[in-house]
C-alpha cells in the first residue's frame, strides 16, 4: 500500500519529470558542446579535383594552341631548310642552327608555360576550397594526392564532389 502512495503522491512525480527533464536538457546541452567543439574535416582528391577542374580545361586548350601554331611554323622551318640540304651547303648550316635553336627556345616554352599554368591553377584551386571551407564551417580539408601525406581517410569524408561543384561555379561565374 504504501507503494501505491508514492506513486500517487504528486510531489514525487514532479521529482521524477523535474529529474527526466533536467537529464534531458543537460544531455541535449553536452551533446551540443561536444558537436560544436569537435572539428569539421574532410578531404578531397586533389588529382579528380585537378582533372575537372574547368579552369585547367580552358587553360589547356590554350596552352595547346599556342603550342600547334609554334609547331607549324617549325615544321615550315624545318621543310625549307630540308629542302636547302641538297643546293646550298652553307644556307643549309645557317638555317639549321638557327632552327635547333628556335627548337630549343620552343621547348623551354612548352615547359615553362605549362609550370605557370599549373601554378595558376593549383592557387585558384586553393582559393576555391579555403572559401568553400569557410563557407561550410570546416576546420580542416587535407588534400589527398597519393604520396603517403594522408594514409587513410573514411570516403564518408570526401567532399571531392562537391568542391569540384563549387570552384567549377566560382570559376565559370567569375568570383
Amino acid at each position: 500500500m504504501a507503494k501505491n502512495n508514492r506513486n500517487q503522491n504528486p510531489i514525487f512525480l514532479k521529482t521524477i519529470l523535474l529529474i527526466f527533464f533536467l537529464t534531458l536538457f543537460f544531455g541535449i546541452l553536452s551533446y551540443l558542446y561536444i558537436e560544436h567543439k569537435t572539428p569539421k574535416v574532410a578531404f578531397i582528391e586533389v588529382g579528380t579535383v585537378y582533372e575537372a577542374f574547368e579552369m585547367k580545361k580552358e587553360l589547356e586548350l590554350l596552352l595547346e594552341a599556342e603550342i600547334n601554331k609554334r609547331s607549324l611554323e617549325l615544321d615550315g622551318l624545318k621543310n625549307n631548310i630540308i629542302s636547302l640540304e641538297k643546293s646550298d651547303s652553307l644556307v643549309f648550316k645557317k638555317r639549321s642552327t638557327i632552327w635547333l635553336a628556335k627548337m630549343q627556345r620552343f621547348e623551354e616554352f612548352k615547359e615553362t608555360k605549362a609550370e605557370e599554368i599549373n601554378g595558376q591553377i593549383f592557387k585558384r584551386m586553393n582559393q576555391y576550397t579555403d572559401q568553400y571551407g569557410r563557407e561550410n564551417n570546416y576546420s580542416l580539408i587535407f588534400g589527398a594526392n597519393g604520396n603517403g601525406s594522408l594514409v587513410f581517410a573514411d570516403s564518408t569524408n570526401n567532399i571531392s564532389k562537391e568542391i569540384i561543384e563549387f570552384i567549377n561555379f566560382k570559376y565559370k561565374n567569375g568570383n
